[in-house]
């Protein structure tokens, strides 16, 4: 049995164990899906396994930088992923990098909105980040839609920033600090 983080009606997310292995490899060399993240993109079943090991190991260390996580149906099918990596570590707390990427017959209908959701609310209430980042590639627009769904605001445009395909590629990045997301939780009730 593994920690489940996050359980909804819909899905749960949860830390990875070796038995996701041909799952995540079904995703990470699925060249379409992660056409916009080739740095894990993986060919063969044992680069996956390297990464899938890392992600195992990481969740026992006591200075935890990277939290990758397995997105499941409420049927315990796999849907994709989900992690936050330290990035900066100050007196206020930490900052996270965001990413999110789901099997295509996912993409759509809401999964990466919701788990991202539960991310900020853990990240935030149990775990001491006071900011979350994310950013995509401009003309990534699904992606850029979660970002701002879950109330993050656009903190830069950067014009020809990043290689993608042999094309200096233009790339957005999105933050919201914890106060921000207290007063949307809020506000919402």
């Amino acid at each position: 049995m593994c920690d489940i983080i996050y359980k909804s009606s819909r899905i749960s997310i949860r830390e990875h164990t070796s038995t996701d292995l041909y799952d995540l490899h079904r995703l990470i060399s699925n060249k379409e899906i992660m056409n916009y993240i080739p740095k894990i993109y993986c060919e063969t079943i044992e680069e996956t396994k390297k990464k899938l090991t890392d992600a195992i190991i990481a969740q026992g260390m006591v200075d935890r930088i990277q939290y990758y996580y397995a997105i499941e149906s409420i049927l315990n099918e796999y849907i994709g992923e989900i992690g936050v990596t330290i990035i900066k570590t100050s007196t206020e707390g930490k900052i996270g990098d965001l990413g999110y990427f789901l099997l295509k017959e996912y993409h759509g209908v809401g999964i990466a909105t919701e788990a991202a959701l539960a991310i900020l609310k853990i990240f935030f209430e149990e775990k001491n980040f006071y900011k979350i980042e994310s950013g995509c590639f401009m003309e990534n627009s699904a992606s850029e839609k979660v970002m701002i769904k879950i109330g993050m605001k656009k903190e830069k445009y950067l014009i020809k920033q990043s290689l993608h395909k042999g094309i200096l590629k233009e790339r957005v990045e999105y933050g919201i600090l914890c106060d921000r997301w207290k007063d949307i939780k809020s506000f919402a009730k």
